[in-house]
């Protein structure tokens, strides 16, 4: 049975769109650590096992995604898995206004990856605001939220990423960049998914309500060299 390109994310957007900032090839291909942990095999065999232990790995390890969850061979462990909800946009998010809303670059890294660390949206490097588009509001010259793109393949871009500092939230910031976001993704011709731990029901929730519909199961294992 032909796998759906949504199946395998990272892999997928790695040997594609985000190639440049990889290593490795379709056999076995990582993230370069500063982007991200993310890597993947073409196959489940020891021989690619054996090829992916050859890359670069940082401290988060590797993080592999699939349907199912995966069981690595050669010189790994598993040190954690997730179970996540990977949700695809059904719903045209509502149109709003962009004021104050800005687009990130290079001079921002350093603020987004502290925002990051605070909100904790998922895994987060020192340069992953590079992979992206990424839009954020600022109060005075603090940045106190923002949005962005990680995985990206053919016809699709996943959104990520969402970060409210706590002393803002509950002023409807995160919705606004979440509904810029997905337009801006949809004008370009892509359309846009995410992914959502399954244990988050209010998050499952709230991206309901913005437009987006359950797609697939996907099961995140974290493996680090034995």
């Amino acid at each position: 049975m032909t796998k759906h390109i949504l199946d395998k994310p990272a892999y997928n957007s790695l040997i594609t769109h985000h190639k440049i900032r990889a290593q490795g090839d379709k056999f076995a291909i990582a993230m370069l650590p500063e982007f991200g942990p993310f890597a993947g095999v073409s196959e489940y065999t020891k021989a690619a096992f054996d090829a992916l232990y050859e890359l670069e790995i940082g401290d988060d390890g590797f993080w592999l995604l699939d349907t199912f969850p995966i069981e690595p061979l050669g010189g790994f462990e598993i040190v954690a898995r997730a179970h996540c909800h990977q949700m695809i946009l059904d719903n045209l998010p509502p149109e709003v206004d962009e004021t104050g809303v800005v687009t990130l670059g290079k001079s921002d890294l350093a603020e987004m990856y502290e925002l990051a660390k605070l909100c904790n949206p998922g895994p987060f490097a020192t340069n992953t605001g590079e992979i992206g588009e990424f839009i954020g509001m600022f109060d005075e010259n603090r940045l106190i939220a923002m949005m962005g793109e990680r995985f990206r393949m053919p016809e699709f871009t996943e959104m990520t990423a969402l970060s409210t500092h706590p002393d803002y939230r509950g002023r409807g910031m995160g919705a606004k960049l979440f509904a810029i976001t997905a337009r801006r993704i949809l004008k370009r011709g892509d359309t846009p998914f995410l992914h959502v731990y399954s244990e988050n029901e209010k998050g499952i929730k709230l991206y309901e309500k913005l437009g987006f519909k359950f797609r697939s199961d996907i099961h995140v294992t974290i493996i680090k060299k034995k």
